[in-house]
């Protein structure tokens, strides 16, 4: 089976006979990765990490080719007794890129282009994680038992949609080879070579934290993307959607987004100090292992910059106001002698403001629901970008991640940047399109609405009760008496009206859609039934 590109178009002719590539694990392993968006590495577990093939090969990731060798089943569940073994059937379809393969022989074949060098012989397929946890298909397990109890068990987590991924029960991928022990699959002489692909392999260092820290910031700058253009403007630069001229509203602080993680190319956050500092501290808080101490880790970065930024250090104006921030910071956690107004009045810069943010609330759900007249949406902007590494997207609250659609475009996006950090040249094919955020459903298309728009904004404005419908009457020919009365005017015709209508005014729709979306986001059956008159996914 050999895949080739079409060289006379951009698609890839499909193959006869399809592969079906399985990802061996256990359920508490598989629920750590649903809530985390991604496929991950043996390392990027977190606290608790339960032993299954990835532990065999640090940094990568293994799927089998239509069958599962038992071993494998086997280890995923060695470790306690209350794991439930899960296959995951995940489509690999927009994978592309150097990958090691392993076929039924026990050859080891290395810098394979996938998909296009495969041979048809492979028994497995391993490369450097992440992928986008949006590429499962469907959860297998081995008895209805086992799958209802993982269900279950989902309903624990907050970060966990369990509906959005099919489960099924599939007994015969799960069936023992009575020939065959199942320690002696990762033997040698198995055909699958286990040992001796272990030291052909290379480990990998994926850089997960900078990833989740991305998912969390993309999460966060769409949660407040509606409340003003200007946050509008950065869920699209953090997005790379098209923007407007309005990017110039960005603070230089945070404008281009995305000047972290130093390490991609072009993205350095240059020499403006306000610049580095705070992308400086939000690699730091991305890093940070523990994120309920992330304000020692705020300090302790500032403190670094002091003692050891050598543009500090020849700017006496700027070590002691970094220091006074030091000090005011730690105040916070104990008893400040200042209010919060006096503190937005002692800075005004949008770096100290989103750092006395982020000492003041607890999380990014606080920072959503906290409103102060002194903070501007510069300020609040930069705090979503600190509170969004932090949380990162596996701490982001079911209702905060979105829509199926926003959570598939924000995971590729992590496990795309994960390899770009980590420089493996795999490419996960195109970034999917976050949903359009609800201001602008209504954006005009060269100065006019188009029928959907103005069906959906009666719709709107019917539901809202907003004041800004008008009914026109089309009358035919003919005379007409007009009476004027206490109750209002009275018109009287002869015969039938042509018809009557009713539309809304643009202008004043827009003024009432803005104020509404600045105080709250609009949500439920009525966002659902305007998204579909608009062909917009929910």
């Amino acid at each position: 089976m050999n895949i080739r590109p079409n060289l006379l178009s951009d698609s890839v002719i499909e193959d006869p006979t399809p592969i079906d590539w399985y990802f061996v694990t256990n359920h508490l392993n598989l629920y750590y990765m649903m809530g985390a968006g991604m496929f991950l590495p043996d390392n990027g577990f977190g606290k608790k990490y339960y032993t299954d093939i990835l532990s065999k090969f640090p940094g990568n990731l293994v799927f089998f080719a239509n069958k599962i060798p038992e071993g494998a089943v086997d280890m995923s569940v060695q470790e306690a007794a209350h794991l439930i073994p899960c296959v995951a059937q995940v489509s690999m379809k927009s994978l592309k890129g150097p990958v090691n393969t392993i076929d039924g022989f026990g050859t080891i074949r290395q810098n394979v282009t996938f998909p296009f060098e495969l041979s048809g012989d492979e028994g497995a397929v391993i490369f450097p994680a992440p992928i986008p946890i949006s590429w499962l298909k469907t959860i297998h397990f081995n008895s209805r038992s086992d799958m209802m109890k993982f269900k279950e068990g989902a309903q624990d987590f907050n970060n966990i949609d369990p509906s959005l991924f099919m489960t099924k029960v599939k007994k015969d991928i799960f069936k023992k080879n009575k020939k065959t022990k199942p320690e002696d699959i990762f033997n040698a002489s198995d055909p699958f070579p286990w040992t001796k692909a272990q030291s052909i392999v290379h480990k990998v260092q994926a850089d997960i934290d900078t990833a989740l820290a991305a998912g969390g910031v993309l999460a966060a700058l769409y949660a407040m993307a509606d409340r003003a253009e200007l946050q509008a403007v950065a869920f699209r630069s953090a997005f790379e959607l098209p923007t407007h001229s309005a990017d110039a509203e960005l603070d230089s602080l945070i404008f281009p987004l995305w000047s972290w993680p130093d390490e991609l190319p072009g993205h350095a956050a240059g020499n403006r100090l306000p610049h580095k500092m705070f992308w400086g501290t939000v690699n730091a808080i991305a890093k940070d292992a523990y994120p309920k101490n992330s304000k020692d880790v705020v300090l302790s970065f500032l403190n670094h910059v002091v003692d050891t930024w050598q543009e500090v250090a020849d700017n006496e104006k700027a070590k002691q106001a970094i220091k006074k921030l030091v000090q005011e910071l730690s105040d916070l956690g104990g008893s400040s002698d200042y209010t919060i107004s006096e503190l937005l009045d002692l800075h005004s810069k949008p770096f100290s403001r989103a750092v006395i943010l982020f000492f003041l609330r607890k999380d990014l759900r606080e920072l959503l629901e906290f409103n102060h007249d002194k903070l501007n949406h510069n300020d609040l902007i930069s705090a979503a970008v600190l509170f969004g590494a932090r949380d990162g997207w596996i701490s982001i609250e079911g209702d905060l991640r979105g829509t199926p659609q926003l959570q598939n475009s924000i995971v590729h996006r992590m496990a795309a940047l994960a390899h770009k950090t980590s420089g493996t040249s795999l490419d996960l094919g195109l970034q999917p399109e976050p949903p359009a955020i609800f201001r602008d459903l209504f954006k005009p298309h060269e100065d006019k609405w188009t029928a959907k728009q103005k069906k959906a904004a009666l719709i709107l404005a019917k539901f809202k009760k907003w004041d800004c419908i008008q009914t026109v009457i089309n009358l035919g020919h003919g005379d007409y008496t007009f009476t004027s009365n206490r109750a209002g005017l009275q018109i009287v015709l002869d015969g039938m009206e042509k018809g009557v209508t009713h539309k809304v005014d643009r202008p004043l729709f827009l003024k009432h859609l803005y104020k509404e979306l600045s105080q709250k986001t609009i949500t439920g059956r009525i966002n659902d039934e305007v998204r579909k008159i608009l062909d917009n996914t929910k």
